[in-house]
C-alpha cells in the first residue's frame, strides 16, 4: 500500500473513532439528563428543600439589590466599570493570543517556544465538535 492509501485508511479509521465517541457522548448526555431530571423531581418533592430554596432565592435577590445599590455609588461605579472593561479587554487579548499561537504553530511546525526568561511554553489546542445547522451546509 502507498502512503496515500495508508493516510486514507488512517483517516477513515479516525473518522469512525470520532463518530463512535460522538455517539457515546450523546448517549451519556441523555443518561445524565435523565438522572438530573430524577434528582430535580426528588428535590421539588421535598418540602424542607423547597422552603430552603425559597429562602435562598429571597436572600439572593436581596444580595443583588444591595450589590446594585453599592455599585451605584460614584466611587464604586468607576471601579466596577474598570473591572468590566478590564475583563472584556483580557478576553479580547486571550482570543488574539490564541489566534497568534495557532498561526505560530502553523508557520513554525512546532507547538513549543521559549519565552524571554528561557521558560519553554507549550501550545495546547482544544477541539470540540458541534452540529451544523441545515442552512449552513454547503
Amino acid at each position: 500500500m502507498t502512503t496515500v492509501d495508508n493516510t486514507a485508511t488512517d483517516l477513515i479509521a479516525l473518522e469512525k473513532l470520532i463518530l463512535n465517541y460522538i455517539a457515546k457522548i450523546e448517549k451519556h448526555q441523555e443518561l445524565l439528563r435523565n438522572h438530573k431530571e430524577m434528582l430535580e423531581s426528588n428535590l421539588e418533592n421535598d418540602p424542607v428543600y423547597q422552603e430552603t430554596a425559597k429562602l435562598t432565592k429571597e436572600a439572593s435577590k436581596k444580595k443583588q439589590e444591595e450589590k446594585a445599590r453599592i455599585i451605584r455609588q460614584p466611587e464604586v461605579e468607576k471601579v466596577y466599570s474598570n473591572v468590566k472593561d478590564g475583563t472584556a479587554q483580557l478576553k479580547a487579548m486571550r482570543e488574539s493570543l490564541s489566534n497568534h499561537l495557532q498561526n505560530y504553530g502553523k508557520i513554525s511546525g512546532t507547538n513549543q517556544f521559549e519565552d524571554e526568561e528561557g521558560q519553554v511554553r507549550e501550545i495546547i489546542y482544544t477541539a470540540k465538535v458541534v452540529k451544523r445547522s441545515n442552512n449552513n451546509r454547503t
